[in-house]
């Protein structure tokens, strides 16, 4: 009986550390908490510019063959690239003579927003 709780005892500590392991894993990984509030270098925010502005081109090249902007990435067959901070957001407005660009929720998790409006043809930055 007493190597039976001797065994139990062992399995349950391997539990428990396995355990803080993938939550220490998982803390600092970039889903964890610690990712939290982070922001990007501007390096980072370069590289995401360009990307915007390889969509951008192919936005404005849509709208020149059809004559207004298209109501989604998808109906101009415009490829989104893989991005952190919760992806690119394009939204136009019902005539299709306007559009924005944005990636960054500004959210507690990405407090940052990087948006491309078409009426200032330039990039906004918005921080904290």
């Amino acid at each position: 009986m007493r190597g039976q709780s001797v065994w139990a005892f062992i399995l349950s500590l391997l539990f428990y550390i396995v355990v803080i392991l993938a939550g220490i894993l998982w803390l600092t990984s970039g889903v964890g908490l610690l990712n939290y509030g982070k922001m990007p270098d501007a390096s980072q925010v370069e590289e995401l510019m360009s990307e915007g502005d390889a969509m951008i081109a192919q936005i404005e090249a849509w709208n020149v063959a059809h004559g207004r902007y298209p109501v989604s990435l998808e109906d101009a067959c415009i490829l989104v690239p893989e991005a952190d901070y919760e992806g690119w957001y394009y939204l136009t407005d019902k005539d299709g003579t306007d559009f924005m660009l944005s990636i960054g929720p500004y959210s507690p998790r990405y407090p940052f927003s990087l948006t491309w409006l078409t009426d200032s043809q330039e990039w906004y930055f918005h921080d904290r």
